[in-house]
């Protein structure tokens, strides 16, 4: 199974670019909300127990796909440098399940961009971001903007500011072929 792991800062497009990919791939979908949600609907954000069940969560559902011989999946990540052993661990977990081809693409765009994206309407009534205001703050606060170390996985930059999310699609599929 090929595993897609789409990661960047709140409001970068992670979502909107992975349902094009899966429009293109036929991948199953599985996004960062559908976990963390979970996750902070028994523990608070930023504590251990909650990465640690959404960690979990996520090498379940990875590892019953990979099981079950489903050719691909899209995941979005919410990802922070400032917990590296945390992060770094997960991806290896990830890296080691049987059956699973790992591929990690950071999608990043022009701080304009970032803040003009946060703020749209489809964003409001969400868990997710949704104000500039808080953007920044957590932008302060947690370390957001950053790759993964090519050691841990190489990951596919793409700079989606003057991308459409199909164009960014278009280039993580012939990345992955």
């Amino acid at each position: 199974m090929k595993l897609i792991l789409i990661y960047g800062p709140p409001g970068v497009g992670k979502l909107t670019v992975a349902r094009e990919l899966q429009k293109l791939t036929g991948f199953t979908l599985l996004h960062n909300h559908q976990i963390s949600d979970l996750a902070l609907s028994v523990f608070d954000r930023g504590t251990p127990a909650a990465a640690e069940l959404n960690h979990q969560i996520r090498l379940a559902a990875y590892g019953a796909a990979a099981k079950e011989k489903i050719p691909g999946m899209i995941s979005t990540v919410n990802y922070r440098y400032d917990i590296k052993d945390q992060i770094h661990s997960a991806i290896k977990d990830y890296r080691s399940l049987a059956g699973v081809e790992t591929y990690a693409v950071r999608l990043a765009c022009s701080p304009a961009e970032l803040e003009r994206r946060v703020a749209l309407p489809t964003r409001i009534g969400t868990n997710k971001i949704a104000s500039v205001e808080k953007l920044r703050a957590v932008l302060s606060s947690e370390d957001l903007l950053r790759s993964l170390p090519d050691d841990v996985i190489p990951s596919l930059h793409i700079d989606t500011t003057n991308l459409s999310p199909y164009e960014t699609a278009e280039t993580i599929k012939h990345h992955i072929s």
